[in-house]
């Protein structure tokens, strides 16, 4: 079909093509037939593969087994047979045997595969869990013990894990200031500081309480994050006019772990070479002097 139109200087033609039915029909069926043939073609090749050497074998055991007898043709059919049947069951065998080992081998890879996916898969959640709640970094304060001793004590509290620490939040108790209520309970001088979240090897501080004229101060701060409470306890101590700390890191839990103790070697220890971390007595608040604000 074809349309044309013309003005003297130029023309356009557009022109629309069928295709003959029964043309597309031949090319239908010769495809088909193509597809026939191939797939004939890929049956012979498995049946030569598989029973060349059978039919070889038999071919051989009849003409081993007639040789200088005369002709027979039920001996044979009888020798052929029973020798390509023979000789194709244990070539299946082989065959049998070699696909289940290809079988097995390809098992055991995709097995292993999988273990691989699996353990990756494990590995990578456990990073990500680990990641949102804060897995098992912790943090711990440090006092800067190089300041003035009527200026404010400054905590540094940095994250020692790998991962970073979400809402955490430092209870600090004066164990050396408290007193004893009526009901034999034992109220300590504290203050709660809200840290926020702490990244990786990262640093947060906050100003609490002065050494004053005193040797010795004792102190517990209790660290509460998103992945559990750490408890530590801090002595420092004026040895030869230099101040230095102790501090133990406790996970708190049902069974409580010590992550962490640093002791100075010449802090004082019993007789046994230990420390000893027990809370001392505490004694009435009194005003040891002026916190700059600063």
């Amino acid at each position: 079909m074809s349309w044309a139109h013309g003005d003297g200087k130029g023309s356009v033609q557009l022109l629309i093509g069928f295709k003959d039915p029964d043309r597309v029909a031949d090319e239908v069926t010769i495809k088909k037939m193509k597809g026939r043939v191939s797939m004939g073609k890929g049956i012979f090749r498995k049946l030569a593969e598989e029973f060349w050497l059978p039919l070889l074998c038999a071919i051989g055991w009849v003409v081993y087994s007639g040789w200088g007898k005369p002709f027979s043709v039920q001996d044979t059919i009888t020798h052929f047979s029973g020798s390509f049947f023979f000789v194709s069951y244990m070539t299946a065998q082989y065959f049998r045997v070699r696909k289940q080992a290809r079988m097995e081998a390809s098992v055991t890879t995709l097995t292993e595969r999988l273990e691989k996916m699996i353990d990756d898969f494990q590995e990578k959640t456990l990073w990500t869990i680990n990641h949102i709640t804060g897995g098992d970094s912790y943090c711990f304060a440090e006092p800067q013990l190089s300041r003035p001793s009527y200026a404010g004590i400054r905590w540094d509290v940095k994250n020692c894990g790998v991962f970073p620490l979400y809402q955490v939040t430092a209870k600090i108790h004066d164990l050396d200031r408290g007193s004893t209520l009526p009901n034999g309970f034992l109220q300590t001088r504290s203050e709660e500081v809200f840290l926020g979240d702490i990244p990786c090897e990262a640093t947060r501080f906050f100003d609490w309480d002065h050494f004053g004229s005193e040797t010795t101060r004792n102190y517990t701060i209790t660290f509460d994050s998103r992945n559990g409470k750490i408890i530590q306890d801090v002595r420092i101590k004026l040895v030869d006019g230099n101040r230095d700390v102790a501090f133990r890191l406790t996970k708190d839990g049902e069974m409580p772990v010590v992550i962490k103790e640093v002791i100075p070697e010449h802090f004082p220890r019993d007789e046994n070479g230990h420390f000893d971390w027990s809370a001392p007595t505490p004694k009435p608040p009194t005003f040891t002097g002026w916190v700059s604000p600063i």
